[in-house]
């Protein structure tokens, strides 16, 4: 079994969702097969260019080998950023999120439960790390625009203006603060890596809700590419 077959065989297994798989299709329709390969380029497959469109080229050397599946993998993650949009790019470059409204919810019965006396106190009693960050998120807002803890029991984040996009995951907010705590640099900011770790399997991060998260980005900008 070449890399090409050992890939399609990753991606199939890999759970992701259809929406991606069927982009990823898209993508193979973008592969060439080299009868040449350039004496200065030591990997299988990379990126080629024709005008305003890119396809994948594998050079002659290609193989099954980890080596090649990785420069496939990689190059796939390549083509998919390049035609994923001004949408995906953002996506990627400021690794954005929406919230649970759950959350939402559980911040409003908390500030109404009279056991907190103070925003933090109220966001330190979320056990998750992303539940806690769309708490400091809310409690911020509340505060920038000079609501008190004792104030804020009186509200509804979830319609008050300042909070309501955030709250109801209609307005992303930026994993990136969790995402430099709890996984590999060299992962969360290069997308190549990022989306060959997520096909393999081999995603990881210090905390599963941060790596739930950080799977959805990677899955998102899939869904952007356009090629």
């Amino acid at each position: 079994m070449d890399a090409f077959d050992q890939v399609q065989g990753a991606i199939e297994k890999a759970g992701l969702p259809q929406e991606v798989i069927a982009k990823l299709a898209i993508a193979k329709g973008s592969i060439r097969k080299m009868d040449t390969q350039p004496m200065a380029i030591s990997r299988v497959a990379m990126l080629g260019r024709e005008g305003d469109s890119a396809h994948i080229q594998l050079f002659k050397n290609f193989s099954g080998s980890s080596r090649a599946v990785q420069d496939l993998l990689d190059t796939y993650g390549e083509l998919i950023l390049m035609t994923s949009g001004n949408a995906g790019g953002e996506i990627w470059r400021r690794k954005l999120v929406l919230a649970d409204p759950e959350v939402s919810a559980q911040f409003n019965e908390k500030l109404k439960s009279g056991k907190f006396s103070s925003f933090r106190s109220l966001v330190e009693s979320f056990n998750g790390a992303i539940e806690r960050l769309v708490a400091v998120h809310i409690s911020n807002a509340l505060l920038h625009c000079k609501v008190s803890f004792g104030d804020a029991k009186n509200m509804d984040v979830t319609v008050w203006p300042q909070t309501e996009g955030l709250a109801n995951g209609k307005i992303p907010f930026s994993l990136t603060p969790l995402l430099g705590a709890y996984c590999d640099p060299d992962v969360w900011r290069n997308f190549p890596v990022a989306f060959r770790h997520r096909v393999l399997g081999t995603l990881t991060c210090g905390r599963n809700d941060v790596l739930t998260e950080f799977k959805k980005i990677v899955d998102t900008v899939c869904e952007c590419t356009q090629n």
